[in-house]
């Protein structure tokens, strides 16, 4: 809970927030805070030992708690404009070192506008954020609920790896909006447990190659919406979608479909 709440504080008081998953080896990590030279690091008491060569600001949540209660409770003021940076993900790309990738307010608020426009949340949905913070669908998931009203689910760390867990889940927090890559698609839809899901109204696809055969044994187990998305780190999540239909049969691929707002693909 205290990491969605300190991303959303971050975006608020205009700072750019750079994820360090502490499932990563130590390396990764160390080369993360020196390249991003960022100024602070929010933490807790158990991850202190990961962080120890931070020369910044080192902020250990449990200890200002009793701090932020007499915080002021009206916004900060801020000037911010679409090209400030929002958040920067470390992806290893194409040259095999991380490389941080920066993406501003401006696009990931017209991600946000744009989803919420095509395929709209409201106070009866449920999304459940699973994606571990280094990847960027996980920035879909913990933005979208809280401004559109729906209600956000956290999986508990590595959650996303037990698919008995995701189903019980999913059944319990009576979940309607998800997102899987197709590798972890395939393990949920061939677990029996996965029929029982009858509260999924869209599922979001993404990161690799939807295979036809997969679209085809979800529609047969779920009546759900089934969306194949695209898009690079470097563009703020998504850059197209396509809506998959049961009867979508006769072609060997399945596409990336049509850009979001504001958007050209070439």
């Amino acid at each position: 809970l205290e990491l969605v709440i300190s991303l959303h504080a971050i975006i608020k008081a205009g700072g750019v927030y750079i994820p360090l998953d502490p499932d990563y080896p130590q390396q990764r990590l160390d080369y993360t805070i020196q390249n991003s030279g960022a100024d602070y690091c929010l933490t807790q008491q158990a991850l202190l030992q990961r962080v120890d060569h931070f020369s910044g600001l080192l902020i250990n949540l449990e200890l200002i708690e009793r701090e932020l209660t007499q915080q002021p409770l009206i916004p900060p003021e801020l000037n911010l404009q679409p090209d400030n940076i929002a958040y920067i993900l470390y992806t290893s790309g194409s040259t095999g070192h991380p490389k941080g990738v920066a993406n501003s307010h401006g696009a990931l608020a017209n991600r946000l506008n744009w989803i919420q426009r095509r395929f709209p949340l409201d106070q009866h949905d449920s999304v459940l954020q699973k994606t571990p913070c280094s990847f960027d669908v996980s920035v879909w998931e913990i933005f979208e609920a809280p401004i559109t009203g729906a209600k956000l689910v956290i999986a508990k760390p590595n959650g996303h790896k037990d698919n008995a867990y995701l189903s019980q889940l999913i059944q319990q927090q009576l979940i309607t909006t998800l997102h899987f890559v197709p590798a972890m698609l395939n393990v949920f839809i061939n677990d029996p447990e996965a029929v029982r899901c009858t509260s999924l109204k869209r599922v979001f696809c993404g990161g690799e190659a939807l295979p036809i055969a997969l679209q085809q044994q979800v529609h047969s187990t779920l009546n759900t919406q089934l969306l194949n998305q695209y898009g690079p780190t470097e563009a703020a999540i998504d850059i197209s979608v396509w809506e998959c239909h049961p009867d979508d049969i006769a072609s060997s691929i399945i596409a990336i479909g049509t850009p979001i707002d504001n958007v050209q693909l070439y």
